[in-house]
């Protein structure tokens, strides 16, 4: 749409999502002026204990891997299952 106003002319256009990523450019701009963080979400036990079960595979042989996985599978998770890992 082009308009004028006086002695000047005006456009005025829609960018599919261009006023959204305006804001988050803004925001982010912001954040890291005044030096804000965004806190990370608390861990599960559960995603705790499956990435320590990734990290151990290299070092662990096969059986051990296996009742460990089981270890976590049938007895620690079903009783920890909604504990936070800090918990």
């Amino acid at each position: 749409m082009l308009y004028r106003r006086g002695d000047t002319w005006w456009s005025k256009f829609r960018f599919a999502g261009a006023r959204q990523a305006e804001r988050k450019r803004h925001q982010n701009l912001e954040e890291a002026i005044h030096g804000i963080k965004k806190r990370a979400a608390p861990i599960t036990f559960s995603s705790a204990a499956t990435d320590w079960l990734k990290l151990k595979r290299p070092s662990l042989a096969a059986k051990s891997y296996r009742i460990e996985q089981v270890n976590i599978d049938k007895h620690l998770k079903p009783v920890l299952v909604r504990l936070l890992a800090a918990d």
